[in-house]
């Protein structure tokens, strides 16, 4: 009860903020995202001296400890607190990296507000995610021309109303580039295993039996799981340590904004990733 009572009190002093401190909110569902929009909140923030408010359903998020006198942050967890604050937020913007807005719980306002996705995958449009995952936005920042060729498609396809389309780019993309240094001089073959997530996926299908295959033949294996599979199928993460958790040329990587098993790898085993 106290928590809930906190929550609500977060909430509460949220809405009493002068309307020019949030007319631009972030919403963040969790620590992962903050890779994505930890670039979008300094440029808001030091470049163009805006004021936002962060608010995440994750209290491990470093968007909330963000030291940034231009940023009020706000943790509002998952539950009813998160769908009022949805459904009744007076803000300008509200720029988020969350799929399938208004075709669940999460619906848009009731008041006016306009909804900025940020795309966190170069995948397209339509071929993992829902089709109407981004009907309900009013401008996509996106991270390649192939997305906004297939939203301009399925607007005239569907006669919906035309979205603004900004050509974004990817910052985990241009990161990983800067980043980038000369291949690992590895002897040994070292094998990136990062599928994506749900019953169907590489992980919860055939995972344990191909992470023996690999280390029996003697390569180096970093599993790169998607988030939503320690989220949801948290066993079988769990069965993947228990395992091999101990094996010297093992290692599991649960954090998304994670570059070095990028760069040491040269073989990739995915399915129906982004990552690709």
């Amino acid at each position: 009860v106290f928590n809930w009572l906190s929550h609500w009190q977060a909430y509460q002093t949220f809405k009493k903020l002068d309307p020019v401190e949030k007319r631009i909110v972030i919403y963040s569902e969790s620590y992962q995202d903050w890779h994505h929009l930890e670039p979008l909140v300094t440029g808001l923030t030091e470049e163009y001296k805006q004021r936002v408010c962060y608010v995440s359903s994750d209290k491990d998020d470093p968007g909330l400890q963000a030291n940034n006198s231009y940023v009020n942050a706000f943790y509002i967890p998952k539950g009813l607190i998160r769908t009022i604050f949805f459904q009744y937020l007076e803000a300008e913007l509200l720029i988020l990296t969350m799929m399938d807005l208004n075709n669940y719980e999460l619906k848009r306002s009731i008041h006016a507000v306009h909804y900025v996705y940020l795309f966190h995958s170069l995948t397209s449009t339509h071929m993992v995610d829902n089709s109407n995952s981004f009907d309900h936005y009013d401008s996509l920042l996106c991270a390649g021309p192939h997305q906004e060729r297939e939203i301009r498609a399925r607007e005239q396809m569907y006669n919906l109303k035309k979205k603004n389309l900004i050509p974004y780019g990817s910052n985990r993309l241009e990161s990983l580039m800067e980043k980038a240094t000369q291949p690992f001089q590895n002897q040994e073959t070292h094998v990136l295993l990062a599928p994506t997530w749900g019953d169907q996926s590489i992980l919860n299908t055939i995972g344990s039996k191909l992470c023996k295959t690999i280390l029996d033949q003697g390569h180096f294996l970093t599993v790169r799981p998607h988030y939503e599979t320690g989220k949801r199928t948290p066993d079988v993460l769990q069965e993947l340590q228990v395992n091999y958790g101990d094996h010297p040329k093992f290692n599991l990587i649960v954090s998304m904004g994670e570059n070095e098993s990028l760069f040491k790898s040269q073989l990739l085993i995915t399915d129906w990733s982004g990552i690709s």
